[in-house]
């Protein structure tokens, strides 16, 4: 027997009827894309798929059930064509991939990577919200309209820009986008400079990341950066926001002040990955998870939701598919504690359990738990 032969079909039924009674929202010119899907072991084992229509698509997931469903940012003239040199590109989305795992939060070590809680899911919406505020929309002209966003399914959200310029813009473009909004070679000295022992630095009314570097300075916690009695004394905090402004970043002293700040440019690009993530936005022909689809591993919708929408998305509570009134018995190996709602489960070790539909879907897709 197949190991989770039971758990599979039983993901699978759970898909299928979520699937037949959703009217799916599909993305623009679905004709034009090539479509992916996957199983229990891998989240993409067959591509090249077309669909004419979304009925098509709508009919294909209620039949399958995949747990994965992927499509591609790019536009192509022959969608299902084979290899992906003949399909005849046409332009892509730029997609950014936003996740709580590239953060290196210290609520991981408490629960694991493979599992998520509210610090990881706050922390990863902040950087969704700073790539849009703080980047796409002053620095790339990207309008509100342009863009799409998503949660993922899992850790994170993903932001799709739709522009048509941006559409066209070739890999190295895009690695460019991705280099900038993740500060990678961002130099101190470029910023700052001395005027005899005064250490002078950019304002925050300068453009691109001079005038970031000032804001942030201006506007974050720098406890363990300026002194501390510089910190706790409003007076002198004030002092050092009206002396940025100016350009004077040395109204409050610092030992080893060219060290300190330089660490801090350094901190402050955008959390993407590691390299392999960063390619999503520069793979001009990557498949991305559909947005309002189910994802495999935890069962939760990768939700789409309006820009205005974002702050307040919960994706424990609105990104949830299933139910909880049908009640599912399993065998829990280990899982720590997860919410759903305003409902916290766990945690649990070695444990058979009656636990709500969705959470009892949650924990198979986790593969931490088998049907009783």
């Amino acid at each position: 027997m197949i190991e989770h032969e039971k758990e599979i079909a039983f993901v699978h039924r759970k898909f299928a009827e979520h699937y037949a009674r959703t009217a799916l929202e599909v993305p623009e010119k679905i004709e034009q894309r090539e479509w992916g899907f996957g199983g229990w072991d891998k989240k993409i084992e067959a591509r090249h798929f077309r669909f004419p229509d979304a009925k098509s698509l709508r009919g294909y997931l209620a039949v399958n059930a995949p747990l994965y469903c992927s499509y591609s940012v790019a536009y192509y003239k022959e969608a299902d064509a084979r290899p992906i040199e003949k399909k005849g590109w046409l332009g892509a989305e730029v997609v950014f991939d936003l996740d709580a795992d590239h953060l290196d939060l210290p609520c991981i070590r408490r629960h694991g990577k493979g599992w998520v809680c509210d610090e990881c899911l706050d922390a990863v919406k902040a950087q969704t919200l700073r790539l849009i505020e703080d980047f796409l929309v002053p620095d790339f002209g990207v309008k509100e309209e342009e863009m799409k966003v998503n949660f993922s399914g899992n850790r994170g959200y993903h932001v799709h820009v739709l522009s048509e310029d941006m559409k066209r813009l070739s890999a190295y473009g895009r690695r460019e986008m991705m280099d900038y909004v993740s500060g990678t070679g961002l130099d101190f000295d470029k910023f700052f400079g001395k005027e005899g022992a005064k250490l002078v630095g950019p304002k925050p009314s300068d453009a691109g990341w001079a005038g970031k570097v000032a804001r942030y300075a201006m506007e974050r916690d720098l406890t363990g950066i300026l002194p501390r009695n510089a910190v706790t004394k409003p007076e002198r905090l004030e002092a050092f926001r009206r002396g940025v402004e100016r350009g004077n970043w040395d109204v409050v002293k610092i030992a080893k002040k060219v060290e300190v700040w330089r660490a801090f440019v350094d901190s402050l690009g955008l959390k993407l990955g590691g390299e392999v993530d960063k390619q999503v936005t520069g793979d001009v022909t990557k498949l991305i998870r559909a947005p309002d689809t189910l994802h495999g591993e935890t069962a939760l919708l990768a939700k789409r939701m309006k820009l205005g929408g974002l702050e307040k998305f919960d994706p424990l509570k609105d990104a949830v598919a299933f139910g909880s009134k049908n009640e599912i018995e399993i065998e829990i190996q280990a899982s720590p504690a997860v919410r759903f709602g305003d409902e916290t489960f766990g945690p649990f070790k070695n444990e058979r359990r009656k636990l709500p539909e969705r959470v009892a879907l949650y924990l198979i897709c986790k593969k931490s738990a088998k049907l009783a």
